[in-house]
């Protein structure tokens, strides 16, 4: 006699979210609460005086700055084809996977931005909750939440820490020492977007939280047993180790 029970393919796709995302997005969530009620008394704390002179800031508060979308996303790039020339697969699937995470983040980020509209603490006189829905795609001033640097910047140290940790035959102090630095030049980032008066830490905190679970997401999915890879991934690093 034939069963009729429909039989569960080999590798079955992979959740979307699974526990440890949606533990970040409850972090997210958390933290975004608590730091709404920060956001006017760090920025006081933390934004620059009118004669504030940048050169007199800390070096590496300095190349924070420079952390945007593009130049992480060129970076990643820049990571894919060293390892695609020196025939490293694991820096391959590091560059790759951090240049789509940089892309698919940022793509949500321009769209919470425009349809939210916050207002940017230099523009909004000290006010927090300023919003006007729909402006922030035509108005700079308006593209507050979240911030696009802090969702890059934790969306490559996300793809960066998760590769890492894939590689079984890499000591535990090396992906340690990764993770460390990843996640701290991000946070780095961050802060200096806060400093410069260019986005409230309610802000940073939530680009923190999707750059950080578009990573996770992406690299799981990327590295599930049975993966479909799309063309361009097919072509960009060949068969799976």
């Amino acid at each position: 006699m034939l069963s009729h029970q429909r039989l569960s393919p080999a590798h079955p796709r992979p959740a979307l979210f699974i526990r440890s995302d949606r533990a970040v997005i409850g972090m997210t969530a958390l933290g975004a609460s608590i730091a709404a009620f920060a956001d006017r008394p760090v920025r006081a704390a933390l934004r620059p005086m009118p004669e504030h002179d940048p050169s007199s800031d800390a070096p590496l508060l300095g190349v924070a700055r420079f952390a945007s979308a593009p130049e992480l996303f060129l970076g990643s790039l820049t990571l894919y084809g060293a390892g695609r020339m020196l025939s490293h697969r694991g820096f391959a699937d590091a560059g790759y996977h951090s240049a789509e995470a940089i892309v698919v983040s940022g793509a949500v980020t321009q769209m919470l931005k425009g349809l939210i509209g916050r207002e940017r603490p230099y523009a909004s006189d000290g006010r927090p909750g300023q919003f006007a829905v729909g402006r922030g795609f035509t108005d700079r001033r308006y593209a507050s939440f979240p911030s696009g640097h802090t969702t890059a910047s934790f969306a490559l140290a996300s793809v960066l820490t998760s590769e890492m940790t894939r590689r079984a035959h890499v000591p535990a102090w090396r992906k340690w020492v990764v993770g460390s630095l990843a996640y701290g030049g991000a946070a780095l980032v961050g802060t200096s977007r806060v400093y410069d008066d260019a986005h409230w830490v309610s802000d940073v905190v939530v680009g923190a939280g999707v750059g950080t679970l578009t990573g996770l997401i992406l690299t799981r999915r990327a590295h599930a047993p049975g993966n479909k890879r799309g063309r361009l991934e097919r072509w960009a690093l060949g068969r799976a180790p």
